[in-house]
């Protein structure tokens, strides 16, 4: 019984030290991947909430947004369409300090309506560290 509780207590210190050096070790790139994955996760579940959780009250864009028009656009995109999908792909990241600049490709399409395929788009998002969190503050897409 005794081998069996210290083979215990090996296997959680073990799990939970493995917990804690991942959380110290964690670069803000790898942060901000894990930003953008969920981002990318919250569209493919058409998660307003979750979407909005990473945009920032100040945000603005190029096509004249801020961040109540992304929640609009968000909440008619996922009305309009069952099912979207992103794939993010030739990502490219800058950090300096509390800010950081993500350059990817996101393949980008949508169904269960009108039929909408974007095809691979080049955006640039401008992200800054709010707490411990990476919210976007702008985007733009690179013409084509």
């Amino acid at each position: 019984m005794r081998n069996w509780l210290n083979t215990l207590f090996i296997i959680v210190f073990l799990v939970v030290a493995f917990i804690v050096v991942q959380n110290i070790w964690t670069g803000e790139e790898s942060r901000l991947k894990k930003t953008l994955r969920s981002m990318e996760r919250a569209v493919e579940h058409r998660d307003i909430v979750g979407c909005m959780w990473h945009i920032a009250s100040d945000y603005s864009d190029d096509l004249g947004m801020d961040y109540q028009g992304v929640a609009f656009f968000l909440k008619s995109i996922f009305e309009t369409y069952n099912n979207i999908s992103v794939h993010i792909k030739d990502m490219k990241i800058d950090v300096r300090d509390n800010r950081s600049v993500v350059s990817f490709v996101a393949d980008i399409r949508a169904t269960g309506g009108p039929q909408y395929e974007a095809g691979d788009s080049r955006f640039n998002v401008s992200l800054r560290k709010e707490g411990s969190v990476w919210k976007v503050f702008r985007a733009e897409i690179e013409e084509k």
